[in-house]
């Protein structure tokens, strides 16, 4: 699976060289003057573009539109950057994704509606830790506690049935989230999904 790392804040070369120590060989990475991101794992599911400050981990999946009779089409790097430039709303997206786009004043972040690719933030001295990896972030700041109470609404369950993180401290993207680091500040919210249950009169 693809995944993504990355510092923000107040960084130097060594936070950076301390971070590429981390992560396997990466596919991409960027740097600049109070960030650094990288991102690797399956080309397949891993779209990035440096000139258009954008990068998506996982899969996807824009569903069919009955109006004009289309079958559902996995998201490829031009499909992304077209909502990059022209946003939608994140329940016309199915699929699995981190979704992440940046620019001199802020970090902007999200993910599917079912909260199926988490992201992970840390905040450490005067600079932020993101990872879809929470391994990632407890080696780079020296180790994490489990949070029981939140593990106890993971227990014997494939997906976490609550917005918070396993670990002490990290705060989570959870599902249909949205999150933006600026000056230094990190802003989530996340939606609970609820389907649309069209009601019609039963065939007997």
């Amino acid at each position: 699976m693809s995944w993504i790392f990355g510092i923000t804040g107040n960084i130097d070369g060594q936070d950076i060289s301390k971070a590429k120590g981390i992560r396997p060989v990466a596919l991409f990475e960027d740097a600049a003057d109070n960030l650094y991101i990288s991102a690797g794992g399956i080309k397949e599911t891993c779209f990035c573009s440096k000139e258009h400050r954008l990068l998506v981990c996982g899969i996807g999946i824009m569903p069919v539109n009955l109006q004009n009779n289309n079958a559902p089409k996995i998201l490829d790097l031009a499909d992304w950057l077209n909502i990059h430039k022209h946003p939608k709303p994140a329940g016309n997206l199915n699929g699995h994704f981190i979704k992440i786009s940046w620019d001199n004043e802020s970090i902007r972040f999200s993910n599917d509606i079912f909260g199926l690719r988490d992201l992970y933030f840390y905040s450490i001295r005067d600079h932020i830790v993101f990872s879809t990896r929470l391994d990632y972030i407890a080696e780079y700041v020296g180790g994490l506690e489990i949070d029981y109470y939140e593990l106890s609404s993971h227990w014997l369950l494939s997906n976490q049935m609550s917005f918070g993180s396993l670990a002490v401290g990290v705060k989570r993207l959870a599902a249909g989230g949205h999150a933006t680091i600026a000056n230094g500040i990190l802003n989530i919210s996340s939606e609970i999904f609820t389907p649309e249950i069209k009601i019609g009169r039963a065939h007997v």
